[in-house]
């Protein structure tokens, strides 16, 4: 790491060095967004200008301080000119630029603009015309938020929250029915225990933007069905530069206070694969139990006493660091080679606050008080390549290397009312997350007809490991008020109460895809032909071994008094002391792999210039595998196989140049995770939970339709109102199988017969000029914002008593929000050069895990989350930047609707203060955070 942060650090000042002459760049392209190859870009009164290349990019380059006029041509379309393109040394201007068709049989038009009303142009009329439904937020918008990481962006974005502030629900449906990608291809689940990504593993600053498609098109996955999350990495450059971002920061209940941790040497890197292992030449699985116990004993003594915990002062304010840089080389006008650069470091340590209680039958079973520390290290980098050959080839070598981790000090106190003791443990539990993704592409032109043929390779690898999970248990029985907490601990093995756990689960994603697109003209109008197809290759390794402590022959009580840092102390592996044995299972450890072969036709047709038509079908051929240990002779294999016939239909009529009505149906489906499979089990200290999986789930396949209008009013505004429908076949959901016979629940998955979710999506983008007097009203500049989902799920549930009677009732399905509220208003003041921005989101109640007919479902209340920012440019080239994140710190709740019995209601699912029971409530905090940047 240390040789990586001094690379970049040199790249960067090479590159600054080099950046000290005035630039023109941008890019032109089409109503419908298709860059227009070989746009004719000249400076007016001047014989200097450049060609647009195979991305429809330029650049003029060595100009002198000034100003400009820009005039943009190309056969067939109104020529444009933009006027007053300021140009200083050491800074690029940028221009996003829209030629429209030229009228048949008119004389030569031109239009002429300004710099800002042109970009802001560009910018809708791309999302005007896209091919169906989506919704994005781009680079600036980022830097406008105090958005940290990738997962804290999509909150901002129309109809789209976040559970557990890292998985994506998107309309309301959990993240198993969404799809991440990163530059155009599927992304691995992060989880070893769940369908998801985990969106927080990128920092923010390495996008370039995010598009979230919501409805299908035959050339895209089909494994969705709320909506496709592409994240797409910062591109090659059109300009060289370097940034710096230094930024502080911290937690009004955790910085400066006491903090408590377990780390360890590397954890500042995320990672850790020298102390939390388990030692050299150490018992083969499941080998210690048929030893004898002195064999036990010396097996045993090989682990380091690691129970300990350090006490600190003060937990230190959060430290990040954020570098990136971009350098491009002309070999001539229509060839060039770009780099591009980003680094980025956070360090966070932050305390929580958690209330556990639990239910069980009549009576409550427990009441639990946690507090969490929590150090957070998350690190991105991004290395990309790009070689334009000539204005019709292009080669990119995307790459990025993430790392997030989490290192969690647990106490827990409390009482155990259904054992009659009281509660003293904890656990030491750290993680890492780390996803390597390589993507080689190009991108031709063939023929002067604009044949544009797309081959992409790629490599997606993710590595996730909890090494040496520990959780311990003391406890004081009722009738023995006067005596010490004990170790809950005897001659059988139980690793829920102390125990280690170690797991490494290892997933690689291999993909190609080709795709071909034919433009040809029907009636007059510009259409395209696409065809392609799609394979892709993953594998999966998942290992798991759970260890022990037990008493030995003759053992002393005494030692079950001793404090956790010292019960096992070498001294104290003996004879008559502790020894370990194994509990690992089986099908703790399995290897998977699966085959997707998929091709696909599609059609866009635009006619009478009012209706258009993009159509196809997508044919997905699906192979899926899984092998792992069984209590039976022999292993158990897993073996899924399914060919689908996926159409779908965008339909778009274009009402005027403003406002468009689109009509969208297709069919998706969504397919069950090698976790979801897996007989596996992970115990969860958090949630007191284990989760296993269900060999026997199904696919499941879903019907889409969508209606949507869109007004688009200049001046970056816009108006949208959209209505979906969903019918969903088997759809798969997180349950609770078990009973309240015992309060160690048991999450695993299950499917419903059926499901149904309708909904309303409201956007709008508004500014206060009409408000305004004149044109330098300070209401120019103010900007409403918003957007509001309102959702409505059903699934109709039989399920029997103990007694065995039928009981059915209706509910939403799990992880579907009612609604999610998303607000906001910006104001920049131009002779200050200040920007500010505050931002509201709430969502609905939730299910968070699905009960049966004796345990009730796990709703999650909804919350308000405020944010901050400010920001102001110093010097053209200094930004400081104020945040405060979580401003009203809402605790979150978890909670169960029942009455004063203790029984389920299902009247009413939504969170009553001081009826309903109050499972889970976590205090956070709120986040303040201070920032420097310096672009050279």
């Amino acid at each position: 790491m240390r040789y990586l942060f001094l690379m970049f650090i040199f790249l960067f000042i090479g590159i600054s060095l080099q950046a000290s002459n005035g630039i023109i760049s941008g890019k032109v392209f089409d109503e419908k967004g298709e860059p227009l190859i070989g746009a004719s870009i000249l400076i007016e009164g001047t014989t200097n200008g450049v060609k647009a290349d195979i991305d429809g990019k330029f650049t003029l380059k060595n100009l002198a301080d000034g100003r400009y006029n820009i005039i943009i041509s190309y056969i067939s379309y109104e020529k444009k000119v933009i006027n007053e393109v300021v140009v200083q040394s050491g800074k690029a201007e940028y221009l996003n630029i829209v030629l429209l068709k030229a009228g048949k049989g008119l004389k030569e038009v031109v239009v002429k603009t300004q710099l800002k009303k042109e970009s802001i142009n560009a910018m809708q009329i791309q999302q005007k015309n896209l091919a169906t439904i989506s919704d994005g937020i781009s680079a600036e918008l980022i830097k406008k938020t105090p958005d940290r990481n990738t997962s804290d962006v999509l909150k901002r974005v129309s109809g789209v929250s976040m559970t557990d502030n890292k998985f994506a629900v998107i309309r309301g449906l959990s993240d198993r029915y969404n799809l991440a990608m990163l530059n155009g291809d599927i992304l691995p689940s992060s989880e070893s225990d769940r369908k998801a990504f985990s969106f927080d593993i990128f920092p923010s600053n390495m996008l370039e933007n995010i598009v979230i498609l919501k409805a299908a098109t035959p050339d895209k996955p089909a494994e969705f069905s709320g909506g496709t999350i592409d994240l797409s990495t910062k591109d090659i450059p059109t300009e060289n530069f370097v940034n710096i971002d230094l930024g502080t920061g911290a937690n009004t209940i955790s910085t400066f206070k006491p903090y408590t941790t377990n780390s360890q040497p590397t954890d500042w890197l995320g990672f850790d694969k020298t102390k939390r292992v388990v030692p050299l030449g150490f018992a083969k699985a499941n080998s210690i139990n048929d030893m004898s116990e002195s064999q036990r004993i010396q097996e045993t003594k090989k682990f380091d006493n690691t129970w300990s915990s350090q006490q600190k002062n003060t937990a230190i304010p959060f430290s990040s660091i954020q570098l990136s840089g971009g350098y491009v080389h002309r070999f001539k006008k229509e060839s060039s080679f770009g780099v591009i650069g980003a680094l980025s470091y956070s360090n966070r340590l932050r305390n929580f606050q958690t209330e556990r209680n639990e239910v069980n039958g009549s009576t409550e079973a427990y009441k639990f008080y946690d507090t969490t520390y929590r150090q957070n290290v998350l690190i991105g980098s991004l290395l990309n390549f790009g070689l334009k050959l000539n204005k019709r080839n292009k080669i990119t070598f995307k790459n990025s290397f993430t790392v997030n981790s989490d290192n969690q000090t647990i106490f827990r106190s409390g009482d155990f009312r259904d054992n009659e003791y009281y509660v003293r443990s904890g656990a030491y539990w750290f993680n890492s997350n780390q996803l390597l993704s390589n993507q080689l592409n190009s991108e031709h032109i063939l023929t002067k007809h604009k044949i544009k043929l797309q081959i992409g390779v790629g490599r997606n690898g993710i590595v996730r490991s909890t090494p040496d999970l520990r959780r311990y248990l003391y406890t004081r029985n009722y009738d023995a008020m006067d005596s010490t907490f004990v170790a809950n601990i005897n001659q059988f093995p139980n690793p829920f109460y102390m125990g280690r756990f170690f797991s490494t689960t290892k997933e690689n994603i291999y993909n190609g895809n080709i795709d071909i697109s034919i433009p040809y003209t029907i009636l007059g109008a510009k259409s395209t032909f696409k065809s392609g197809a799609y394979y892709q290759s993953k594998n999966r390794k998942y290992s798991a071994r759970t260890l022990s402590y037990v008493t030995t022959q003759g053992f002393q009580q005494s030692l079950k008094e001793l404090p956790i840092d010292q019960i096992f102390n070498q001294e104290n592996i003996r004879l008559k002391g502790f020894a370990m044995k194994e509990y690992t299972l089986p099908s703790d450890e399995y290897s998977a792999t699966s085959n997707l072969i998929a091709g696909y036709l599609m059609n866009d047709n635009l006619l009478a210039d009012k209706f258009r038509f993009v159509y196809g079908v997508r044919v997905e051929n699906f192979n899926q595998e899984l092998i792992t240990g069984s209590n039976f002779p022999g292993d158990l294999v897993i073996k899924k196989s399914n060919i689908n016939i996926l159409p779908s239909l965008n339909f778009t009529y274009l009402l005027s140049k403003k406002s468009n009505v689109r009509l969208c149906a297709s069919r998706t489906l969504s397919r069950p995770e090698f976790r979801e499979l897996s007989p596996a089990s992970f115990y969860d200290f958090n949630m007191s939970a284990t989760t296993i999986g269900n060999k026997d789930l199904e696919q499941t396949k879903i019907q889409n339709y969508d209606l949507r209008y869109e007004y688009f009013m200049g001046k970056g505004e816009m108006l949208s109102g959209s209505v979906f429908y969903k019918h969903f076949d088997s759809p798969i959901e997180t349950s609770v199988p078990f009973g309240l016979t015992t309060t160690q629940k048991v999450f695993t998955y299950v499917n419903v017969p059926s499901a149904k979710s309708i909904g309303l999506e409201l956007e709008f983008r508004k500014s206060l000029s009409f408000l305004a007097s004149n044109e330098n009203s300070s209401l120019n500049d103010l900007i409403v914002f918003g957007n509001l989902a309102y959702i409505k799920s059903a699934v109709e549930v039989t399920t029997k008593s103990v007694g065995g009677e039928s009981m059915k009732h209706t509910r939403p399905m799990q992880g579907q929000s009612p609604y999610i509220i998303n607000g906001g208003i910006s104001y920049f003041i131009k002779s200050i050069a200040l920007s500010t921005t505050l931002v509201f989101n709430r969502i609905g109640e939730r299910i968070f895990s699905v009960g049966n007919s004796e345990i009730p479902e796990l709703y999650e209340a909804s919350r308000n989350v405020l944010d901050f920012s400010v920001s102001k440019l110093l010097l053209k080239k200094v930004e400081i930047k104020f945040t405060i994140s979580d401003l009203l710190a809402n605790p979150q709740i978890f909670y169960y609707n029942l009455d004063n019995n203790y029984k389920i209601t299902y009247n009413d699912n939504s969170y009553n203060t001081g009826k309903d029971y109050k499972s889970i409530v976590v205090k956070q905090g709120t986040n303040i955070g201070l920032s420097v940047s310096y672009k050279f």
